[in-house]
Parts: structure tokens; sequence; C-alpha cells
């Protein structure tokens, strides 16, 4: 791996993280709402320490954050291959949508 792909790979975390931790949710913030990604930070440490039940509680489609977002970063590097390019994005879409239906019947 290229040294200046491991640097932007750290970058991105090191901005998840920072948001995740320090800032917040700025959808919440400003707006006093719930983003349709709120409570996917608590779903991720719930799994990471072994509690699947609280994780889905959290959220329930937290298992589509980490591929979706792997996806969609790489998109630009899986253009090469368009059978690869295209089933990501599918998936990335499909899961915008699962995201936004979910938002919408939480809001309802």
């Amino acid at each position: 791996m290229k040294i200046k792909t491991l640097l932007l790979h750290l970058l991105y975390l090191a901005v998840i993280a920072v948001y995740a931790f320090l800032i917040g949710c700025p959808v919440k913030r400003f707006f006093g709402i719930d983003c349709p990604f709120c409570g996917m930070t608590r779903a991720h440490v719930a799994l990471f320490c072994g509690d699947l039940n609280s994780a889905i509680g959290y959220h329930e489609l937290f298992y589509l954050g980490i591929p979706t977002m792997l996806g969609v970063a790489h998109l630009r590097v899986l253009k090469k291959k368009r059978a690869v390019f295209i089933a990501v994005t599918t998936f990335c879409s499909l899961s915008a949508v699962a995201f936004i239906v979910r938002y919408i019947l939480i809001l309802i």
C-alpha cells in the first residue's frame, strides 16, 4: 500500500473519531433532531464489546455502516473493475435507501 493512501485512510479515521467522540452529531447539534446515523457509534462500540443485542437496539442498520463508508471511499479505485464498481455502487445506493426509509419510519 502506498504511503499516500495509508495517510489518507488515517485522515478519514481521525475525522470520524473527532466527530464521534469530540464534536458529536452536527445535525443533532444544529437542528436538535436525530440524523439517520444517530446511534451508529454506540452500536459499533457495543458490537466490539460483544453485545449484539445492544448494538441492534442502538441502530438496526449498524452492520451496513462500515461497508458502505468503505465502498464510497474506494469508488474511485473500483472504477477500474466495472463489475465490482457496479456491485459496490448498487450496495451503497441500497444502503442509502435503507437508512432513509428507517429514518422516515422513526420520524413518523
